[in-house]
């Protein structure tokens, strides 16, 4: 090979070895920047949610369900709501339910909450696809963090021990949005 081509392939090497390193570092500064934004984008307070399955047989008045929320940051005030989950033949509009909210100092707090899955002319709310359905209520709003400690839902349907079609039950806690 003469000394002049030789000169030109090396020239082409050392030059293709910048692109390559070039091209390294700027994807190395992009991959950077898209971490810094999604984190600077990331809620301050993440939720929470825990679920309980139902038996297929359905859900019985006297079978309660138990949750223990958890909290991020504990200077901060959270939503609680509840979650059901449905298939398309669950037989009814509404489904009542008692919760029980327990502070840290084993007081009952007890309210009655009425949880509409359908509208008045049987379309189904929340999300769902397919055949099942999912719905959350917010039942208490603005609760300091570590405030309830435990959570008992009781089925609680006038005429109705067992409740089928139900798939799962669960808390969701969420933090306050920010005014």
């Amino acid at each position: 090979m003469t000394d002049v081509k030789k000169r030109s392939k090396e020239a082409t090497t050392i030059s293709s070895n910048k692109v390559r390193s070039g091209s390294a570092a700027w994807l190395c500064l992009l991959f950077t920047s898209i971490i810094v934004c999604l984190g600077a984008c990331s809620p301050k307070h993440s939720s929470y949610s825990e679920f309980s399955d139902v038996p297929r047989m359905g859900w019985t008045h006297n079978s309660p369900l138990y949750f223990t929320p958890q909290y991020g940051d504990s200077a901060a005030y959270y939503d609680i709501s509840v979650a059901i989950r449905h298939d398309q033949d669950y037989a009814y509009r509404n489904l009542s339910i008692t919760a029980d909210f327990i502070d840290e100092s084993h007081k009952l707090k007890r309210r009655i909450i009425n949880v509409e899955l359908a509208d008045k002319y049987g379309t189904w709310k929340g999300s769902g696809f397919g055949a099942l359905y999912q719905f959350k209520q917010v039942v208490l709003e603005q609760v300091p963090a570590h405030s309830v400690k435990r959570i008992v839902l009781w089925q609680t349907m006038s005429d109705r021990d067992t409740v089928g079609n139900i798939t799962d039950v669960g808390i969701i806690v969420s933090p306050c949005e920010e005014n």
